[in-house]
């Protein structure tokens, strides 16, 4: 979570340390007493496994055409609609926000939309509808409505079935009271794939109904949180939330997760050396229930963070100490430097920054099966470390249309899951982890180009290089990615959009006499187009063309997609 500034210094030093005192072991009494309430018990695995970092997922399949049909001045509380034929993770960077563009204004003479029906149908048996309502606009509140499905009945030659389905139901609001605003969420996913990565004929006397091979998955969740939004004067900033989800498969795996997460910080004026001194403490609180058809699981993760940071000119610091405790059975402190420097050399043209960090985090069912559904249910979920991580780049803007970045990290992070195929299913249609102790490289190089709302362009780049400790090779894992996209609005009537995924090769691990083998899995290149026609303001008819060049391409080891996909649709706003 971001840490703001206050603008208004305090000088009541001694007070103000006392209180962030106060309330850190406030919250630490109530974070202890959560897990005292619930004994904290390990997985039953004859393994060990030492641990120390965080991981998230970073496979990514080629994402379908994220075009749909967009209605302007659709209401205040209109997200963005994105359309896929299968939801697909990119990895997010965590670097210092570039400077945002001035918005321009809300027309008070305008009418807002604030309903909006979108629907479709598609080759490969595949139709699409979602729908969206919002509050009005107010100062007040704020309130919506999100629902969505898309499925696919159509197969993949020589392939056993290969249906999905998505659906997603969401209800989200903000309430603003003075300085201080609150917000809730609520959600539920509904989606199923099928375990499809063999070839029946190569079975001949075997028999594969589709429930057989049917991967189920439900998540429910919610969300709440109440934060401040002073402008002056203030004795804390703050931000605070809480969040639950708990989802289940059809094969007795589960998971559970609470989070509970707190900022605190506060502007002093203890030396005039510096400008807009604050001292601060981020805490996060994780705890995990799991339990699949052989074992069961529960313990937590307990961050503390205190930190301080200032400007200088054109220098702006961050100096904390990231206090991670693993709370099972027996309890185990990490401590990482979170250290954070940026420059600004040219004002709004060029920036440099660096930083030190690491965490631990746990490797979760949830994000396990947003990345790769065809996951086998009984998993060794542990936990990944980031002992250490350093990372420098530049960003900046070249012209008043044009923006950049280019960066670098380096890691070294213990006990990094990788996907293979499972052996114990004789198929190998089903994917299981691996551990190792890793160093990654990443070479990060990005690009942006606006004008007005009528033309977009983005560019995208990440090579990646492993180091293994054990294994052969970084299972299931490219060696670099490139996004290139765009859009071209034409007389506010036309909306052309294209968007370019390349990934380069990966390795799959295989067994054959006893032997691993490196099973070499070619690159690919995915090209999805989209064309919109506004009709009139309220009513447009738009084509999404994904994977244009009929690429039948493997995103897992003998999982290929779907050759090229043609979805029309119409879209409605209200």
């Amino acid at each position: 979570m971001s840490k703001s500034n206050l603008n208004k210094p305090i000088t009541s030093m001694n007070t103000a340390m006392k209180n962030i005192k106060f309330l850190s072991l406030s919250m630490c009494l109530v974070c202890m007493n959560i897990v005292l309430a619930h004994p904290l018990h390990a997985q039953d695995r004859n393994e060990e496994v030492t641990i120390i970092a965080p991981y998230k997922p970073t496979i990514s399949d080629a994402n379908k055409m994220n075009f749909q049909p967009s209605i302007s001045d659709q209401g205040n509380m209109m997200p963005a609609v994105e359309f896929s034929l299968r939801s697909k993770l990119y990895e997010t960077k965590v670097n210092p926000k570039p400077i945002e563009a001035t918005k321009k204004p809300t027309d008070p003479k305008k009418k807002l939309l604030r309903n909006l029906i979108r629907a479709g149908f598609g080759n490969y048996v595949t139709p699409y509808f979602e729908f969206f309502a919002n509050s009005r606009q107010s100062s007040k509140h704020a309130f919506g409505v999100h629902l969505r499905h898309i499925s696919s009945y159509g197969d993949i030659k020589d392939y056993a079935p290969s249906d999905y389905s998505q659906s997603d139901v969401q209800v989200y609001g903000k309430k603003f009271i003075g300085d201080h605003t609150f917000s809730a969420n609520i959600f539920y996913d509904h989606d199923i794939v099928h375990y499809y990565g063999f070839m029946p004929d190569e079975y001949p006397e075997m028999d594969f109904p589709k429930d057989d091979i049917r991967h189920r998955f439900q998540t429910f969740g919610l969300d709440a949180g109440i934060g401040s939004n002073f402008t002056s004067g203030t004795p804390f900033n703050y931000h605070t939330e809480i969040r639950y989800y708990y989802i289940e498969d059809n094969y007795k795996a589960s998971e559970h997760n609470i989070f509970f997460g707190g900022l605190l910080d506060k502007e002093f004026q203890f030396s005039s050396i510096t400008e807009n001194q604050s001292l601060g403490l981020d805490l996060d609180f994780n705890y995990f229930i799991n339990a699949d058809s052989i074992s069961d699981y529960n313990g937590a993760l307990l961050k503390l963070e205190p930190f301080i940071s200032t400007d200088f000119n054109q220098y702006k610091f961050y100096l904390g100490v990231n206090l991670t405790s693993r709370i099972e059975t027996s309890t185990r402190l990490h401590v990482y430097p979170a250290i954070r420097v940026e420059i600004k050399l040219l004002k709004d043209a060029l920036a440099l920054f660096a930083g030190i960090n690491g965490s631990l985090d746990r490797v979760t069912l949830r994000s396990l099966s947003l990345e790769n559904p065809f996951i086998n249910s009984t998993l060794p979920l542990e936990y990944t470390n980031h002992k250490f991580v350093f990372d420098a780049g530049i960003l900046g803007n070249i012209s008043q249309n044009l923006n950049y970045q280019v960066s670098g990290s380096t890691s070294i992070i213990d006990n990094m899951p990788f996907y293979v195929n499972d052996t114990m299913n004789g198929l190998g249609n089903m994917f299981t982890l691996v551990y190792d102790n890793v160093n990654v490289l990443n070479l990060h190089a990005g690009l942006g180009f606006q004008r007005s709302k009528v033309l977009n362009l983005w560019l995208g780049a990440d090579y990646y290089q492993y180091k293994m400790d054990k294994e052969e090779k970084p299972w299931q894992k490219p060696n670099y990615r490139i996004k290139f996209g765009g859009d071209y609005i034409i007389q506010d009537k036309y909306i052309v959009k294209a968007e370019l995924f390349v990934q380069g090769p990966m390795y799959a691990k295989l067994y054959e006499s006893g032997e691993v083998l490196s099973q070499k899995m070619n690159g690919w290149a995915d090209l999805n187009l989209g064309f919109e026609y506004r009709i009139t303001n309220s009513f447009s008819a738009f084509v999404n063309i994904n994977n244009a060049l009929n690429n039948g391409y493997f995103k897992w080891y003998n999982y290929p997609v779907q050759k090229i996909n043609v979805l029309a649709g119409v879209s409605f706003a209200f």
